[in-house]
C-alpha cells in the first residue's frame, strides 16, 4: 500500500528519506508530490519518524 504526499520540494524530501534508506518516488510532472510505502509496523514507523525529524 502506498500513499502520496505533497511536500514544498519532493526531490530534497526523497534525498533525505534515502540517506535513512527509505525508498520513495517523485513523479516527473511535479515537484511537490512524494510517495512512499505505508510501513507495516511500529519499528518502519519509528523509522519514519525519525528519518523525517
Amino acid at each position: 500500500l502506498f500513499r502520496s504526499y505533497q511536500t514544498p520540494d519532493a526531490a530534497a524530501a526523497q534525498e533525505r528519506l534515502a540517506r535513512h534508506r527509505i525508498w520513495s518516488r517523485v513523479f516527473p510532472w511535479s515537484p511537490h508530490w512524494l510517495r512512499l510505502g505505508l510501513p507495516g509496523n511500529g519499528a518502519e514507523w519509528a523509522r519514519l519518524e525519525a528519518a523525517l525529524a
